[in-house]
């Protein structure tokens, strides 16, 4: 068992599972879903964001600081 963000998850729990506990929105794992979703290289081309939730989906262990110590977005 790993604890993530107050929920505890197993280690091999489906992707899209890991992610919604990690806090990534429901509305954004489905634009990423659909084939004619948004225009990722426009947005990634004028927005900033803060993607560590992105590398630690791939890399649980490897991130020390935890959700509430992330700047906001």
């Amino acid at each position: 068992m790993v604890e993530n963000c107050g929920v505890t998850t197993h280690r091999g729990a489906h992707p899209v599972m890991a992610a919604l506990a990690a806090g990534v929105p429901l509305t954004l794992l489905l634009d990423l879903a659909d084939p004619s979703g948004p225009d990722s290289r426009t947005i990634v081309a004028t927005e900033v964001a803060d993607l560590s939730w992105l590398r630690d989906l791939a890399y649980p262990d490897a991130g020390t600081s935890t959700r509430a110590e992330r700047p906001a977005v």
